[in-house]
């Protein structure tokens, strides 16, 4: 998985889920997920990130 700037992370379209595991080791859970967009919680803090898939590698864009 690579940082691709401030609010878009990247990894490889197979392990899409590498992200979801980097955020909870980052102490972020998930707390609700609606199709492509999950809400993660820490905190009382909130965030969201949107999942899409591109030719090549999946991309998490934060979208608050």
């Amino acid at each position: 998985m690579v940082q691709t700037d401030e609010n878009t992370y990247i990894c490889s379209k197979d392990n899409s889920e590498d992200f979801l595991d980097y955020m909870k080791d980052d102490g972020w859970n998930v707390s609700d997920q609606m199709g492509m967009l999950y809400t993660f919680e820490k905190d009382g803090e909130k965030i969201n990130y949107r999942l899409y898939f591109k030719e090549f590698y999946a991309q998490w864009v934060e979208c608050n």
